[in-house]
């Protein structure tokens, strides 16, 4: 199926049972982010009051087990449309992975084993398409909230500056700073201060002041 064309998608609409949701690659391409960050703020689709049906496999009675939602807590769904268990994080990103095999039976199939070793595998090791898929999930989070911080340093950075500039240009002269007086002031005692300073550092001892001598036009020191 062709990827859909519009560029705009209404977030607070899109369908929370993975079984309703169309893939991700039928998205926009200038849209995909904003759908995956859509359905990672909502987090997984989890139903843990449901009454999930018993089904006869291999002569043993088995369901969903919802403690799973609280064992795989950051990735795990259920469909209560299709009664099977999905990956969140294999969903948003299954494209980012073609080719490397896996994710299927948890990002388009479905899976009913119901068997939690199934999803230990699932997981795999650290470099398993499960774990890549976590870490794009991750990453795209990561990204969005440094933005948001960035915005958020240069708006405070914009309103310290003119909330400054409109308290200088209305602050009475002598509370700027800036007149010659004042500044004259600040020099002065400055330079009280230093003196102080390095006399009370001297304590008892001797010093000598060196003077610079020079004559004027009569000859005269």
């Amino acid at each position: 199926m062709a990827p859909f064309t519009e560029d705009k998608v209404d977030l607070s609409n899109l369908p929370a049972d993975l079984a309703l949701r169309k893939p991700i690659s039928q998205y926009n391409v200038n849209v995909c982010d904003e759908v995956r960050r859509a359905y990672l703020q909502r987090g997984p689709f989890q139903t843990p009051d449901h009454k999930f049906p018993k089904k006869d496999m291999s002569g043993c009675m088995r369901r969903f087990n919802p403690d799973w939602f609280k064992t795989f807590s950051n990735w795990l769904e259920y469909s209560i449309v299709e009664d099977a268990s999905y990956c969140l994080c294999c969903y948003l990103f299954k494209n980012e992975t073609l080719g490397h095999g896996g994710g299927d039976a948890f990002s388009t199939q479905g899976f009913r084993t119901w068997k939690f070793d199934r999803f230990k595998i699932h997981i795999g090791g650290p470099s398993s398409v499960h774990n890549q898929n976590v870490k794009r999930c991750d990453d795209l989070m990561n990204q969005q909230q440094s933005i948001r911080s960035n915005i958020v340093k240069q708006e405070k950075k914009e309103c310290s500056t003119e909330v400054g500039a409109v308290v200088l240009k209305n602050a009475p002269k002598n509370f700027k700073l800036v007149a010659p007086e004042i500044q004259r002031d600040i020099m002065r005692a400055c330079a009280e201060e230093t003196l102080k300073a390095i006399i009370e550092g001297l304590g008892d001892g001797y010093f000598a002041i060196l003077v610079d001598e020079s004559r004027d036009v009569s000859h005269k020191e």
